[in-house]
């Protein structure tokens, strides 16, 4: 089971530094292959690194799932099921907003009371 004591601001930054791994990955497959390959491929990844780190905390699970939810996202723009985003232009929407992620949850984190 999941450690539960990870707070959210914590949960939080997991899944930002999952958006920022998984933007970068879609970005770098993107260049040397299809879209619809580097999606795929960046949905495998997220995939094998929620598998990898469910059982071992919830910001493990919250990297593969942020990283997991950047790929299906190009997996659907790839298939056309999308707005027509470019892959490197979702990579980098991706990417900014796990920067936003992971700064919001360490100013959270910071200001809380009884930090």
């Amino acid at each position: 089971m999941a450690d539960e004591s990870l707070n959210g601001p914590t949960r939080l930054g997991g899944a930002g530094i999952g958006s920022i791994g998984g933007g970068v990955a879609l970005g770098v497959l993107s260049v040397v292959s299809p879209y619809v390959v580097a999606a795929a491929g960046t949905v495998v990844v997220g995939f094998v690194v929620w598998a990898l780190n469910r059982r071992d905390g919830v910001a493990g699970t919250g990297v593969g799932l942020g990283c997991l939810a950047v790929g299906s996202i190009g997996l659907l723009e790839a298939l056309g099921l999308g707005i027509g985003l470019a892959p490197l232009f979702l990579a980098a929407i991706a990417v900014g907003a796990g920067l936003i992620d992971v700064l919001v949850g360490g100013t959270i984190e910071r200001f809380r009371p009884g930090s």
